[in-house]
């Protein structure tokens, strides 16, 4: 028989860094937009107008990008599987009621 090595989860210290890139990707973006603001609050003589502006842009940014890591595949499986925004099962009840509107009717049976 086959081991079946290449389906167990992997294990030891891989399986820690298996979200390293979103740390890194965080400190990346408010890293990169507040040094940004502070770049530009030199040229332009600003005090810290722009590196709290750039701050929170790199804040808010890569929050939003997290948030896509990591829940972005659930919504696009739930629309892969047909579900709507309603709710699961709730749009299917209702097309089967549209197909066969004779056999839940009162003439029925």
């Amino acid at each position: 028989m086959q081991s079946n090595e290449h389906e167990r989860p992997p294990s030891g210290g891989y399986k820690y860094f298996r979200y390293y890139h979103i740390g890194v990707q965080f400190i990346l973006g408010v890293g990169l937009f507040t040094f940004g603001g502070i770049w530009l609050d030199g040229k332009l003589g600003t005090r810290v107008l722009f590196t709290l502006l750039g701050l929170f842009l790199g804040f808010a940014g890569s929050l939003r990008s997290i948030y896509g890591e990591i829940y972005g595949g659930r919504a696009s499986a739930r629309k892969t599987h047909g579900e709507g925004e309603t709710g699961e099962g709730a749009s299917g009840r209702e097309e089967t009621a549209r197909e066969d509107p004779e056999e839940s009717g009162p003439g029925s049976g």
